[in-house]
């Protein structure tokens, strides 16, 4: 679906990342989709504030995006890349996720085979804080709806925790590897420093290893950041 700013960019999913990736291509003008389905409402918040325009599903996504970037957690790169395959997208599918090699090449078949294009990216560091970020020039946003009752906010929050959170119930089974990308993916960068390390004090000499000294460093760097701002008193 090109438009008259370029092609339709479709992004799974705006989280914490992938909002500010959707943020700063809707600043550039382009068309952003996103697929409601299966999120939270804090996700839809995110993409709305950010000037994304909701598709509803994987599919309908498939069907309108020239370009699709996948920004999820990694354990959850293979799936979207199966889904999108599934839908028939033929585009380019942009894969920025923090997964192994193995992994890449096992979401490189499942979208190649449906007949799309395949990028293998990637993204260090944290996301820009918002206020660096141009505002995207988009229509008025609709009138806020009326404040759910206490009680009605509280139980919306808890399923909003169910569903964008249940990765954190899989933890156990991870690998050390994953739990140290899902960490660096989710911002963590004081816990996936300490991921990666103990990963090289174990394998110095593992195929990833340098992957894993470039994120052990980004983390540390990002890391550093943080801590001046957490010492700062309030006034």
């Amino acid at each position: 679906m090109r438009t008259r700013t370029g092609p339709a960019i479709g992004l799974l999913h705006p989280g914490e990342m992938g909002s500010a990736v959707g943020r700063c291509l809707a600043a550039s003008g382009r068309t952003v989709l996103w697929a409601s389905q299966g999120r939270g409402p804090r996700t839809a918040e995110r993409a709305r504030s950010c000037g994304l325009h909701d598709v509803g599903t994987t599919a309908a996504m498939a069907g309108q995006a020239d370009v699709i970037f996948s920004v999820c957690p990694p354990h959850a790169a293979l799936d979207t890349a199966a889904a999108v395959a599934a839908a028939g997208f033929t585009g380019l599918y942009v894969d920025a996720n923090a997964i192994s090699p193995a992994t890449a090449r096992e979401v490189r078949a499942a979208v190649e085979t449906a007949g799309a294009r395949y990028v293998d990216g990637g993204i260090v560091g944290p996301p820009p804080a918002p206020a660096l970020l141009t505002p995207p020039a988009t229509p008025e946003p609709p009138a806020p709806a009326p404040a759910a009752p206490p009680a009605e906010a509280a139980e919306e929050r808890k399923a909003d925790a169910r569903s964008e959170d249940k990765a954190a119930s899989r933890s156990v089974a991870e690998s050390p590897v994953a739990r140290a990308d899902r960490l660096f993916a989710q911002g963590q960068w004081a816990a996936a420093a300490r991921a990666y390390r103990e990963l090289l004090r174990r394998d110095p000499h593992n195929g990833d290893a340098a992957r894993w000294r470039q994120r052990l460093a980004a983390s540390q760097q990002a890391s550093a950041a943080q801590a001046p701002a957490a010492a700062s008193p309030r006034r």
